[in-house]
């Protein structure tokens, strides 16, 4: 799945997962009532 939006997107397999990762904590603050 990385792989596939990697490749669509045109950027590496570890820029997707960093983006996810970042975008996965900005949901739990978010969630959690937290300011970001």
């Amino acid at each position: 799945r990385c792989e596939d939006i990697a490749a669509r997107m045109g950027i590496s397999v570890r820029a997707v997962e960093k983006h996810l990762q970042l975008a996965l904590a900005h949901c739990k603050r978010r969630v959690h009532g937290e300011s970001s």
